[in-house]
């Protein structure tokens, strides 16, 4: 977002003195309005989001206002690249997919176990759970296509291909659960009885299916829940007055006196 001012409205009511004195008065103008936005935007952040983190609340930047460019002179607060591609959804809404920033290149993660301090799943945490769950997709792909392979030779004797087998029923598995896509953890289960009886189960599930975490293909987000434009309208109308250009414009001149 741009800041500018019109010099030429000014310049008709000053004399000499001071239309040399304007451009640093715009100058000093602009730019105080700039970094008051980029001091309410961080202040926004922080009531709008949950505990988010410096990587987030650095995200914008101010380009000043230099007055060698005379009447096209303004100030410019801009959010750096990175931080942009994901602060977009939070602005005006919109689907994040697979690949895009702040998904994986496979899916995108709607839901965690595990948090950091500002809620947010750690970056390791999720590439490595990411990449559990496309190994396993890509070996449950195999597996099925050798069984497709078995089931149509003629052979007989033919070898155990279902995936519990061939995972030795591993404690974490990719899948759906009730319409929820993701990597889980299945439950754990007591230990079986030293004497077994014909028709009573002596091993019991003793804790519940777990999600490590929750993947869909695109995640979609509602419109305005960071509120950009609320910040910096407030902050351009306490700001960008005239009486506020008029105490540039004599601190200006007390300076060109000064000196």
């Amino acid at each position: 977002m741009a800041f500018t001012v019109d010099l030429r409205a000014f310049e008709r009511q000053l004399n000499d003195i001071e239309k040399r004195a304007l451009p640093d008065a715009a100058r000093g103008y602009l730019n105080e309005i700039a970094f008051q936005s980029r001091t309410a935007l961080r202040a926004q952040m922080e009531k709008d989001f949950d505990r988010p983190n410096a990587f987030t609340l650095s995200a914008f930047l101010v380009k000043k206002a230099d007055k060698k460019d005379g009447q096209r002179m303004e100030a410019t607060i801009f959010a750096r690249p990175e931080q942009e591609e994901y602060l977009r959804f939070q602005v005006f809404g919109g689907v994040r997919r697979k690949g895009d920033v702040g998904a994986t290149p496979w899916d995108v993660v709607v839901g965690a176990d595990k948090e950091d301090r500002h809620s947010n799943v750690p970056r390791r945490y999720l590439a490595q759970t990411a990449k559990k769950a496309k190994r396993e997709r890509d070996q449950r792909a195999k597996l099925r296509t050798r069984r497709a392979a078995a089931k149509a030779s003629p052979k007989k004797g033919k070898a155990d291909l279902s995936w519990v087998t061939r995972s030795k029923n591993k404690p974490g598995f990719f899948g759906t659960v009730k319409g929820w896509k993701g990597y889980w953890v299945r439950p754990e289960r007591s230990l079986a009885a030293p004497i077994r009886v014909r028709g009573i189960k002596s091993v019991r599930t003793t804790g519940r299916l777990r999600a490590l975490v929750s993947m869909s293909e695109q995640a979609r987000y509602q419109a305005a829940r960071f509120k950009y434009a609320d910040a910096v309208i407030a902050t351009h109308r306490k700001y960008g007055t005239q009486a506020r250009f008029a105490e540039e414009l004599q601190r200006a001149l007390a300076k060109r006196t000064n000196t």
